[in-house]
This record gives structure tokens, sequence and C-alpha cells, in this order.
């Protein structure tokens, strides 16, 4: 779809559409663009004349080995990011602000701290094994069942999160972060 955008358009359409399969947005001539709040004109007319396909096929296929070749590049220039930078915290530190979270039960935003704070922890930081993180995180989420039911199956939540976060090996969010991205959970885990 992005290949077909830029080609027929020699790649001077929208740089904000990003098309996709699910949402392929047309523009229709004499319509008003809502982005731009201009009416959307006809550039040049269809002359009727069909070109052969050939040539739309070879550099369709010149822009799909391009794609392959950039997303290589980006993936081992990540994956030596990871490997020279790595986690910048040795194994079983503590985060004491995590810690504290693992003993006090909450009531909301349970499957984002499992994601963003728990599951990387554990894995990452404290260097845990899959079985004993899933048995911390599940003990932590029994406590929460206490203050309101969990409306999500806690198993499929915390091997998912657990696998993700040992497969990337991404870190924790900071609690600075916390703080702009879930003012809450963030008051619950410094006010309490």
């Amino acid at each position: 779809m992005e290949f077909s955008e830029d080609f027929l358009t020699s790649r001077r359409g929208d740089p904000q559409h990003n098309p996709t399969v699910n949402s392929c947005l047309v523009r229709i001539p004499g319509t008003i663009n809502s982005k731009c709040k201009e009416e959307v004109k006809v550039i040049q007319k269809w002359d009727g004349h069909r070109p052969p396909i050939n040539y739309l096929l070879r550099d369709f296929r010149r822009g799909l080995i391009n794609e392959k070749v950039e997303k290589q590049k980006l993936s081992s220039k990540e994956k030596g990011r990871r490997k020279r930078d790595g986690p910048s915290v040795s194994r079983n530190t503590t985060i004491p602000w995590i810690e504290k979270l693992l003993q006090i039960p909450v009531d909301d935003y349970r499957k984002f701290a499992i994601w963003r704070i728990l599951a990387p922890y554990l894995i990452n930081i404290k260097g845990s094994s899959n079985e004993d993180a899933f048995t911390m995180i599940k003990d932590w989420l029994n406590k929460c069942n206490s203050l309101r039911q969990i409306d999500f199956n806690p198993n499929y939540v915390v091997k998912y999160n657990i696998n993700s976060a040992k497969k990337a090996g991404y870190l924790p969010i900071s609690l600075d972060k916390l703080k702009m991205e879930n003012s809450r959970l963030h008051n619950l885990v410094t006010h309490s």
C-alpha cells in the first residue's frame, strides 16, 4: 500500500498518510481535506492509456527488497546496541519502589503494572526464572483480587508478559516516566 502511494504520486503524497490494508484512505477530488482545510484537486487527468505493468512490478520488487534491507539494518543495529548497552543494571539488583509495589495490592492498572513494571523487573533486572516470576506476580494479583475482582485471565496475561520481557529484553518503566504515563499508579506506589 505504501509503495503504491509513493509510486503513483511520485513521492509527493501526504507524508502524514500511512496507508494499510485495513485503512487505505482515498482523497476524492472536490472534497475538503480535513487536515489542511483545502479542496482536493486533480493535478492531471487520466489519458486513458494503460501502461505495461512490467515497469510497476520491477519497481515494486525493488521497493520490497529495499524495505527488507532497511529492516535488517535496523534489526542488526538494535541487536548490536542491546549487546553493547545491554540492561544497564546488573542482575539481582533491587529497585525499592517496585519491591514496594509487589507488597501492596492495587485495585486498577494491574495489567499495566505487569506489562511495564513487574515482568521486566523480575526477568531482566532480578534475573528470576519464568516460574519464579510467574509465582511472584500471581501472588501479587491474589492480593489485588481482594480489593477488586480481576477481570482478565491472569495466567495468560502473566505468561505473555514474562515471555515478552524475556524475548525483547526491555527494562521496567522508571518512576519519573510512570508519573507521566500513569499518575494514579505512581501515587499508589509513592504514597502507600
